[in-house]
């Protein structure tokens, strides 16, 4: 891996730690679990699992685990973001910058 990608990486999991309380505030798992599923960043199981927590919060930790151990699956979750039209993906897109490919860059 180059120092370009260990950079990207290091943006994406930026995106998720610098903002962690307002993605744990405002987003509702379900929204986003189907692109998720769809593109392997959750596997069926874990989303079982994962409807098995009591609380939202709870979810959304889980989720957030799952895209810290997998950085580069961070850009489909902000694309799922973006399909559901939550004030969220506006709310990360205006603490960033997007790249090229219309990605999400946290700037630290």
């Amino acid at each position: 891996m180059d120092g370009d990608q260990k950079d990207i990486i290091r943006r994406h999991k930026a995106i998720i730690h610098k903002n962690w309380g307002v993605i744990k505030k405002q987003l509702i798992v379900e929204d986003v679990i189907d692109t998720l599923i769809e593109e392997g960043v959750v596997a069926v199981d874990e989303w079982m699992e994962m409807k098995k927590k009591k609380s939202e919060k709870d979810k959304v930790e889980e989720l957030m685990s799952i895209l810290l151990m997998q950085p580069n699956y961070i850009p489909i979750f902000q694309k799922a973001l973006k399909k559901t039209k939550n004030c969220l993906a506006k709310e990360l897109e205006f603490h960033g910058n997007v790249d090229s490919s219309g990605i999400f860059l946290f700037l630290s």
